[in-house]
């Protein structure tokens, strides 16, 4: 080992006296457990050279020993980026404010070291004069209780710019810029994938004879509750597979469990019930926002998710507004079907255990991607004037859900866009690949929302939480990835955890990559790592 030393000692000094750097030694032990093996097979080819101000050093020694500290050029992109953030975070803490009256508002500002705290001493005044000069903020003061004086920051007339085209949507999402020869292969293998999942008529046959058997069974043993039995999920929209299981859900307009106590007597009733017609219950999980049997029918040989929404009828209206969104244009169902097995394949739609994507958050990303191409696919059903009006009770409010459900004049419109099945994969992957093209998605600035048919920013509380009572911030607005629930406006990714992000960022980097060099799409689909 002293040898192995003075060698790379001796390498160093004649490399110094001839005034280049020397070769790092090779690390013999590198970690390998940080990213998944898909993100360490295919390294990044757009991955931008280490900075300069790293705090790693720099050869020679003595050189990194002098250098000054850098600061922020006052026309760069990071000067731009500080000014935004400054913009955003001004906004957030203005509208935290904005249900106290005008005088308390006016008195209460945040003074000039929480806004700026975050950055370097040497950079403060210098980039806080610039913003001023080029009317990003306004630097005021005012007098104390304690009879000091106090700056603060108010938004100037360039940041109120910003923040008004901050939410502007996204309508420039990539077209794809591969082969017609790659495109059409990608489309014939997404048509024969397709094809050998789709469930047969005999599949859907059971799905709706297990509706009429659990039907027969709640009306004989609970005939006052009221209860119907209703398809949803992938099953009610026509997106499920085959092999896939059966979402089932009860609804009552006459009965609710007013505790958990009842909740879990009703559950212990409906199991003894169903028990004589070959149904077993394998799992139960009751302590979640909508409680869950998972169901084995033996006589259909067939698996069951029986969820218990009861006067909850939101659930119910979100499978009617993808089928709705699905039935507009014939490439919309197999373009989900393809990134769902793709997700399947590479092991990242298991929010429960992984904390990856579930397939209801797939969903809701690939209409919000047909909804901001140059030329849209899908409309914004919940801007456009509703024709389907539902109001349901939730906590005790009632809660209106309307969008339009007459797609007709929608269809003429969506065969303007002449984009194949393949280039919609291939689009739908650089949009929200990490390597990132100029249109694509910003996973820690934006929300995916359906609802508006844009990507709203996350800085902007304005734009997220209108319907929030005191205007809260919800901590799962927080997450990783966001994608807004289109009538509740929660996220519904809100179990993707921080490593579960990079697993599924890496394998859409990967998919990504290999698309633009015209792989084989039987590699890209591939489970092998």
């Amino acid at each position: 080992m002293r040898r192995v030393r003075s060698i790379h000692t001796a390498a160093a000094n004649v490399a110094e006296q001839l005034g280049q750097p020397p070769a790092r030694p090779q690390n013999r032990w590198p970690s390998s457990k940080i990213m998944p093996s898909a993100a360490r097979q295919y390294p990044p080819p757009d991955r931008p050279p280490r900075s300069t101000t790293s705090s790693i050093p720099a050869y020679p020694p003595s050189v990194h020993r002098q250098r000054k500290p850098a600061e922020v050029p006052p026309h760069s992109d990071n000067y731009i980026s500080t000014m935004q953030y400054l913009a955003r975070l001004l906004d957030v803490q203005d509208r935290r404010q904005m249900d106290q009256n005008n005088v308390l508002r006016r008195l209460q500002k945040y003074p000039v070291s929480r806004v700026v705290a975050d950055l370097p001493s040497v950079q403060r005044q210098r980039l806080l004069d610039k913003a001023e000069s080029e009317q990003w903020i306004k630097l005021m003061r005012h007098m104390t209780d304690e009879g000091d004086w106090e700056e603060y920051i108010v938004l100037g007339p360039r940041g109120t710019e910003f923040l008004e085209t901050a939410n502007k949507p996204l309508s420039n999402a990539p077209h794809a810029p591969i082969s017609y020869q790659y495109a059409a292969q990608l489309t014939d293998y997404c048509t024969r994938e397709v094809m050998a999942v789709l469930p047969t008529e005999s599949d859907r046959h059971k799905s709706h004879e297990l509706v009429k058997i659990m039907q027969s069974v709640v009306e004989k043993r609970f005939p006052d509750y009221g209860l119907v039995v209703c398809l949803f999920g992938s099953a009610g929209s026509q997106l499920e597979v085959r092999g896939s299981d059966v979402d089932i859900c009860l609804r009552s307009s006459k009965w609710k469990p007013v505790d958990k106590e009842e909740l879990f007597g009703f559950v212990n009733r409906l199991k003894n019930a169903i028990r004589p017609h070959g149904m077993t219950v394998t799992q139960t999980v009751l302590r979640s926002k909508s409680p869950l049997l998972k169901i084995w029918i033996d006589q259909l040989k067939l698996h069951c998710d029986l969820t218990l929404p009861f006067d909850s009828g939101y659930a119910l209206e979100n499978t009617n507004l993808i089928r709705s969104y699905c039935d507009i244009d014939p490439r919309v169902r197999p373009l989900i079907t393809m990134i769902k097995t793709f997700a399947k394949r590479r092991f990242i739609n298991n929010a429960a255990t992984d904390g990856t994507l579930n397939s209801y958050s797939l969903v809701l990303m690939i209409i919000a991607y047909l909804q901001m191409l140059r030329q849209p696919i899908l409309p914004v059903l919940q801007q456009e004037k509703p024709t389907r009006i539902r109001t349901y009770k939730e906590n005790g409010k009632d809660i209106e859900l309307s969008y339009c459900d007459k797609i007709g004049p929608f269809k003429e419109r969506a065969r303007l866009n002449k984009m194949s099945i393949g280039e919609l994969l291939y689009g739908w992957f650089a949009f929200y690949s990490e390597v990132r093209t100029p249109d694509g998605h910003r996973y820690d600035q934006h929300i995916l929302s359906i609802r508006t048919g844009t990507a709203l920013d996350k800085f902007s509380i304005g734009s997220v939480y209108k319907s929030v009572d005191g205007r809260r911030m919800d901590k799962s607005m927080s997450r990783p990835l966001v994608i807004e629930e289109p009538f509740m406006q929660w996220n519904t990714a809100a179990a993707v955890s921080e490593y579960g992000m990079k697993w599924v960022l890496s394998e859409f980097n990967r998919a990504y990559r290999m698309l633009r060099f015209e792989e084989l799409p039987e590699r890209i689909f591939s489970t092998r790592w």
